[in-house]
C-alpha cells in the first residue's frame, strides 16, 4: 500500500512537471491561438467577445494571459456591453483543469467601461447579464479570484431610484470566495457630486442579490453634495435640498439593510425646506444652517431606531450653539408612533423651525406653536410625542429654560425674559419661574405691557372645558409701582380672564 502511494505521488509529480513545461512552451505562441482563446473566454462569460491582441508570459509558477482591447458583446445586437483596454490574468492551472473551465488567481483590469444596474428588487448585475445563467457564469469566473479594477469608468443605473450616475477614474479591489466577499473602492466623484468616495466592504451572501447581504461596510465621503443624491434618499424625506456632507462611518448590515452605524459627520451650508407631506396651512420658511458637526451612533431596533449624537456643534442663522449631545428614539407599531428626544442644549426657535418643515406633528399643533413664536434656550430637555390612531396627539416635555419668550394668543398671555424649570403634557403642567426683567403682555386684560424687576413663582396650569386654569401657590412680583406677594388663580377662556 505504501509503495502504491509512492508510485502515485511520483506519477502526479511527473504530470505536473509535464503540464508546467507544456504551458511554458505554449506561452510564446499564445497569439497564434487567438481564436481558441477568444472562444474559451466567450464560453466562460456566456457572451460573445472580440479581442485585439493576446500575449502570454510566465511569472514564477503561474502563467499570465494578457488581453488587450477586449469587448464583451450583447448576444443579439452585438453592441458592446463592456469594453476593456487591458486584462492581465493569472491562470489557476489546476483549478481550471479540475473544473474544465478557465479559473484565475487574479485578474487586473485597466481602462474598463461598463454599466452596473440595481433593479427594482435591489439586485445588482452588469448590464446585459440579467439572466441568471449569465450571472452564474460571471460569478463562477470571479469565485476565489482577486479582481483589481484600475482607472475605469462605471455607469451606475439605479432602477429603484430612477437615476443614473457616471463615475470616472474608478479604482477597486475585489475578492470573492463562494459566499464571502470583500471590496475596497476609491472613486473620484464628478464636481457636481462632490470630491471623493472610499468604500470598504466585508460581506456574506449571494453576490448578485444585495437584499440578502450581511457584513460590514466602511464609508469615507468628502464634500458630497446633497442636491446630487437620488430623489428618494433621506435628503428628500427631510427636505434637505442643499449642502455639502463629509462623512466617515462604519456599519453592520443584515438582509441588505443597515442595522448599526457609527462615525462622524460634518455638514456645511445646509438648506432645509418644506417636506412635501407638510400641510399647506403651516407656514414654513427655508432654514439655513451654516455648519453642523457631530459624532453619531445609529442603531436599528425591533420596531424603530435609536440615534445618539455626541460633541454636537451647530451654528444657525441666529448664533452658534454650545457643544452638546442629543438622543432620538423612534418606535412605530400598528397602533401608535412614539418619538422621544433628549438633548443637553437647544435653541428653541431653531428647532421649532426644523420641526415645522417636517410632517411630524399635526397642522393644528404647529399653527398654535407658530402663533406663540417661542424663543430662548433649553437645557436638560426631554420631549415625547405619541400619535395613536383615532386619538389626539399626545406629548410631554420637561427641562430647564432661560431667556424664554412666548407670544400672546387669544387665550394665552405673552411673556418675555423668563428662566426656570418646567414639566408638562397636553393637558397640564407646572413650572418654577423666576425673572429679573419680565415683560407681561395680555391685551384682553391689560391695555399696555407690564414689566417687573423681579418675578418668583411656582405655577400650575390645567386644561379644562372652560379654558386654561392657572394657579400659583407661591407668587411674588415687584416693579417700580407694585410689590405683590401671595397666591394667584385665574381661568383663561379666550374671551376674558
Amino acid at each position: 500500500m505504501f509503495r502504491f502511494a509512492l508510485n502515485s505521488l511520483f506519477i502526479c509529480v511527473v504530470c505536473v512537471a509535464l503540464l508546467v513545461g507544456a504551458v511554458r512552451l505554449f506561452s510564446p505562441y499564445a497569439s497564434d491561438y487567438r481564436d481558441v482563446i477568444q472562444r474559451v473566454v466567450s464560453q466562460s462569460l456566456g457572451k460573445p467577445i472580440t479581442l485585439g491582441s493576446i500575449k502570454a508570459e510566465w511569472i514564477r509558477l503561474d502563467p499570465y494571459l494578457i488581453l488587450e482591447d477586449l469587448a464583451i458583446l450583447d448576444s443579439e445586437t452585438r453592441n458592446p456591453l463592456v469594453t476593456i483596454k487591458q486584462v492581465h490574468a493569472s491562470i489557476d492551472i489546476f483549478r481550471s483543469l479540475l473544473e474544465r473551465s478557465p479559473r484565475f488567481h487574479a485578474i487586473q483590469i485597466s481602462g474598463a467601461n461598463f454599466t452596473v444596474i440595481r433593479d427594482l428588487q435591489g439586485k445588482l448585475m452588469l448590464s446585459g447579464f440579467k439572466s441568471s445563467r449569465n450571472n452564474t457564469k460571471l460569478i463562477k469566473v470571479l469565485n476565489a479570484t482577486e479582481l483589481e479594477l484600475i482607472s475605469s469608468a462605471v455607469l451606475w443605473h439605479d432602477e429603484l431610484f430612477g437615476q443614473q450616475l457616471r463615475l470616472e477614474d474608478v479604482n477597486l479591489g475585489f475578492k470573492s470566495n463562494t459566499d464571502s466577499h470583500s471590496l475596497i473602492a476609491m472613486l473620484k466623484l464628478p464636481e457636481t457630486m462632490g470630491k471623493s468616495l472610499k468604500l470598504g466592504m466585508d460581506f456574506r451572501g449571494d453576490l448578485a442579490d444585495i437584499t440578502h447581504w450581511e457584513g460590514e461596510l466602511y464609508v469615507d465621503a468628502q464634500r458630497l453634495k446633497l442636491d446630487s443624491l437620488p430623489n428618494k434618499t433621506l435628503t428628500e424625506r427631510f427636505g434637505a435640498k442643499q449642502g455639502e456632507v463629509s462623512l466617515e462611518g462604519w456599519s453592520h448590515w443584515a438582509n441588505g439593510q443597515p442595522e448599526r452605524w457609527t462615525g462622524s459627520i460634518e455638514i456645511e451650508d445646509l438648506h432645509i425646506s418644506r417636506n412635501d407631506n407638510v400641510s399647506s396651512q403651516v407656514s414654513v420658511q427655508e432654514i439655513v444652517l451654516p455648519s453642523l458637526q457631530t459624532q453619531f451612533r445609529w442603531q436599528k431596533q425591533q420596531s424603530g431606531w435609536l440615534l445618539d449624537m455626541d460633541n454636537l456643534l451647530l451654528s444657525s442663522q441666529s448664533r452658534e450653539w454650545p457643544r452638546s449631545g442629543f438622543n432620538l428614539d423612534y418606535h412605530k407599531s400598528a397602533e401608535s408612533t412614539t418619538l422621544t428626544a433628549a438633548v443637553d442644549y437647544l435653541r428653541v426657535e431653531d428647532v421649532l423651525a426644523v420641526i415645522a418643515s417636517q410632517d411630524l406633528l399635526t397642522p393644528e399643533f404647529l399653527q398654535t406653536t407658530q402663533q406663540l413664536a417661542p424663543s430662548g434656550d433649553l437645557s436638560n430637555f426631554r420631549v415625547e410625542f405619541q400619535n395613536k390612531q383615532d386619538s389626539p396627539l399626545g406629548y410631554s416635555a420637561s427641562g430647564d429654560f432661560a431667556s424664554l419668550n412666548v407670544g400672546t394668543t387669544s387665550n394665552l398671555p405673552g411673556l418675555a425674559g423668563l428662566q426656570g424649570t418646567f414639566n408638562l403634557d397636553q393637558s397640564s403642567g407646572e413650572a418654577a419661574v423666576e425673572s429679573h426683567s419680565l415683560v407681561f403682555t395680555y391685551p384682553q386684560l391689560f391695555e399696555d405691557s407690564l414689566s417687573a424687576n423681579n418675578l418668583n413663582a411656582r405655577l400650575r396650569w390645567l386644561q379644562t372645558q372652560n379654558g386654561i386654569t392657572l394657579l400659583a401657590d407661591r407668587f411674588s412680583l415687584t416693579n417700580s409701582d407694585i410689590d405683590v406677594y401671595g397666591k394667584l388663580g385665574m381661568t383663561l377662556d379666550g374671551n376674558s380672564p
